[in-house]
């Protein structure tokens, strides 16, 4: 026979079943996480494997072109703008000045083991509508020396023209590398320009063979496109930041600095 009490605890037994059905389903959405948390990396990648491009330093040389008479440089800038650590590039890029040419040092890397064949660059490259440059402006003179894996590139060429020199420095049709996981190989990219004065812009794609499929990647400056300009001739003025000396006694080469702040 019931007792008075029964009716109450029949009516708690629907919101009951649905704490307990909710509960389990927590637990199995719990479960499934730690599945996928725990997930061994070789069977599902949290990196795409394909290769991929990290650019690691940009040495500009070979000087500057700007579009500024020579005596724009008699006066030194100012110091606290352009410290010597800095760079005297800084204040020479500020004027609109250009490199005759750059130098990119990058590393192929992928997160699995493959086999890559590199096959050449394709650049892309605008000319740049710029005031005429007049000045040559020399700023700590240097040079790739750099034996490796390499590409020369001639951007204002028609079309642009590349050479992929092996670790030897002696030009290459194309060039095998197996990578292993995590492993990279490091290349080096010279660019310059021929048309005096004239001021391009460029990226350029490494196409690859990878496993044995085409697939491309691309060389540029954190998404944005590399400056190069044509050297002037040796008859325009030409400034020699390395000879000139700031008020302060800090020499505007970094190379050779002067300031107990460089």
């Amino acid at each position: 026979m019931a007792s008075p009490a029964d009716p109450p605890r029949r009516r708690l037994e629907g919101p009951a079943r649905i704490v307990a059905f909710v509960g389990g389903l927590v637990g199995i959405v719990a479960t499934t996480i730690g599945v996928v948390v725990a997930w061994p990396a070789d069977w599902w990648p949290r990196h795409p494997p394909e290769p991929e491009v990290y650019v690691k330093g940009v040495t500009e040389w070979g000087g500057y072109v700007v579009p500024h008479p020579a005596g724009v440089f008699d006066k030194p800038p100012h110091h606290a703008r352009f410290p010597c650590r800095r760079g005297m590039s800084d204040w020479v890029k500020s004027l609109g000045g250009v490199p005759n040419r750059i130098s990119v040092d990058f590393v192929l890397t992928t997160e699995r083991s493959e086999s890559v064949v590199v096959l050449g660059l394709k650049p892309h490259v605008r000319k740049l509508p710029t005031p005429p440059m007049r000045t040559t402006v020399v700023d700590c003179v240097a040079g790739s020396g750099y034996w490796g894996r390499s590409a020369d590139l001639v951007v204002d060429s028609q079309p642009p023209k590349f050479r992929l020199n092996d670790e030897n420095g002696q030009p290459i049709e194309r060039i095998g590398i197996n990578l292993g996981k995590g492993e990279a190989a490091e290349f080096h990219l010279s660019a310059e320009a021929e048309t005096p004065g004239a001021v391009y812009e460029w990226t350029a794609d490494l196409e690859l063979l990878v496993g044995g499929e085409p697939m491309k990647v691309t060389v540029s400056d954190g998404g944005k496109p590399f400056k190069v300009a044509g050297a002037l001739p040796d008859s325009a003025p030409r400034v020699d930041l390395t000879l000139k000396l700031a008020d302060d006694g800090s020499i505007y080469c970094t190379e050779h600095p002067q300031d107990p702040a460089c």
